[in-house]
């Protein structure tokens, strides 16, 4: 399926990725190469990533973020729906890229890094 292509794409270039903000319900909210908005999250009790995209042009994301889902234009794609590991494999680290994007570990490592 086009999405996982699309999903890893987004983790190969990663460095697209902006705007990182979560809400109340660890739902991330992104976009990316300044134009698609996306939110991801982990439902760790059946161990689904659910990513979603918001063909929304005119609202940013934070905008995205507070409104109610269901007056938004999106689609959900979801990891238990595809059979392969591979790509269970790629919604999960999409999310952590998220997640990490969020708190700036990128940076965190490289000072760390820059110790040695």
């Amino acid at each position: 399926m086009k999405i996982i292509l699309v999903i890893n794409s987004m983790i190969s270039r990663k460095e697209l990725i902006s705007d990182v903000i979560k809400d109340s319900q660890d739902v991330y909210y992104f976009v990316f190469d300044k134009k698609h908005k996306w939110s991801i999250f982990h439902n760790e009790k059946d161990n689904n990533v659910c990513l979603i995209i918001y063909p929304e042009k005119n609202k940013s994301i934070e905008e995205i973020k507070n409104a109610d889902l269901s007056i938004l234009s999106h689609v959900v794609y979801e990891s238990a729906d595809f059979r392969t590991i591979e790509a269970k494999e790629s919604f999960k680290e999409l999310y952590k890229i998220i997640q990490e994007k969020l708190y700036d570990i990128d940076q965190e490592f490289d000072d760390i890094l820059e110790i040695f």
